[in-house]
């Protein structure tokens, strides 16, 4: 099977690199990357029309691509503003719409086409609304429960969701919307990390400035560490081996949402053999962490937390089975080589 893959540098650098490893990678962007796949092509004007005709001759039998973060057309400016925003653009950041430009070539191909939305948003903007006319699959990191809830308050005629149910064009596009895993990577450095012993009940690090749940939480361990419980807490930012090592030294590992719901942290808690502790998720998820037996979530209301987190302490032999059964779940299905094997696989085999 011949795959091209078409991304840009802001994106899940462990999925990029699974994707890279299956593929024809061709980078859509003018920045450049610490580390590149030796296989790594540019485009540029030349690469995109060899592209092109590449495509028009069916020579791939799929095309995976990150959605464009930047839509070229604006439908809050005036004609002229975009025209000026347009010419711009492409005379200067051409690389970065490749993709938005061969969405036409691609679509009279009949080349599957998928897309990899790792956006932290549940709603789907109306600069990716191209890639949704014309992909096949469209899978999202965060995916709104009720998939149709996609599309509000994206026009002003859909800030009611009845405008959007009845509407055939959005019923086609949610129907193409799958859930997939943040995922996380495996490393040999990961069983180094893994300690022989646990020194901590609780452990949680990370930003919580922009999440409600994540300060309520951080003031919640506050209080448990006065009452005597064994709470690490670490006040600066610290390297991922590191991170890794405090995880795999506490029996949980607090992992409350963020700007959104999934974080590596969550699967990362579990291949270092403690057992991560999150709220109640409010996405649709790909293979879900099941409460009581991947991991342990908590309602994130007024004092839930820390009843949770006693109760949990109380049982430590049930918390190594469910770190170990997590594991061994993330290990089969959550990590990038295994989403990208997922990926391919709905795209090629799902014949709508």
């Amino acid at each position: 099977m011949k795959i091209l893959f078409l991304y840009h540098p802001y994106c899940n650098e462990g999925m990029t690199r699974a994707f890279c490893a299956v593929s024809e990678p061709v980078f859509c962007a003018r920045v450049t990357m610490p580390t590149e796949p030796k296989n790594l092509r540019r485009m540029t004007l030349s690469e995109f029309f060899s592209l092109r005709r590449r495509i028009r001759a069916h020579e791939f039998d799929l095309i995976i691509a990150y959605g464009c973060w930047e839509g070229l057309w604006r439908s809050t400016h005036s004609f002229s503003h975009n025209l000026v925003h347009v010419v711009k653009k492409l005379l200067f950041f051409f690389p970065d719409f490749g993709l938005r430009l061969l969405l036409p070539t691609i679509k009279a191909s009949g080349t599957r086409l998928v897309i990899y939305d790792y956006d932290d948003l549940t709603i789907i903007p109306t600069i990716r609304w191209p890639y949704l006319d014309v992909c096949h699959l469209y899978f999202k990191v965060h995916p709104a429960v009720n998939l149709h809830k996609s599309f509000l308050f994206q026009t002003k005629r859909d800030g009611e969701l009845w405008n959007v149910l009845r509407n055939p064009r959005y019923q086609a596009w949610a129907k193409k919307i799958r859930p997939i895993s943040f995922g996380a990577d495996f490393q040999d450095y990961h069983i180094d990390c893994i300690a022989s012993e646990k020194k901590y009940d609780v452990f949680f690090a990370g930003n919580f400035h922009y999440s409600q749940v994540r300060r309520e939480g951080l003031m919640v361990l506050e209080k448990l560490r006065e009452e005597g419980m064994r709470i690490c807490l670490p006040t600066e930012r610290i390297p991922h081996r590191e991170f890794l090592r405090l995880c795999s030294e506490s029996w949980l590992v607090l992992s409350p949402e963020g700007a959104e719901w999934q974080s590596a942290r969550h699967y990362e808690s579990l291949l270092m053999k403690s057992v991560p502790l999150i709220n109640y998720p409010n996405v649709r998820l790909h293979r879900p962490l099941i409460n009581g037996v991947h991991a342990i979530y908590y309602p994130p209301e007024d004092g839930l937390l820390a009843d949770v987190i006693r109760q949990a302490l109380e049982d430590k032999p049930r918390l190594q089975k469910i770190a170990e059964e997590g594991r061994e779940y993330v290990l089969r299905h959550h990590l990038h080589d295994e989403l990208v094997k997922h990926i391919i696989r709905q795209a090629m085999d799902d014949g709508g």
